[in-house]
């Protein structure tokens, strides 16, 4: 199993894009279930709070198309 350059960089930008249209639903996902950063004044320096989850877009991005890709050479 072997990938080219370019189905490499088109993997790259496809978990690129995915993680991009992820990362809205998951958001709110966030905000609806409180997962949310409230600032502080001793350590935070936002002004509003802020979802966590973010990370959990990029990981199903990656998953998805590892695991995509990996069937796509197997065929």
């Amino acid at each position: 199993m072997s990938f080219s350059a370019g189905q490499f960089a088109l993997l790259g930008l496809m978990a690129f894009a995915l993680t991009g249209l992820l990362t809205w639903p998951i958001r709110a996902v966030a905000i609806r279930i409180g997962a949310m950063d409230a600032p502080n004044l001793e350590r935070k320096t936002q002004k509003e709070p802020v979802p966590y989850l973010g990370g959990v877009s990029i990981a199903i991005a990656v998953t998805a198309l590892t695991y995509a890709g990996v069937i796509a050479s197997a065929l």
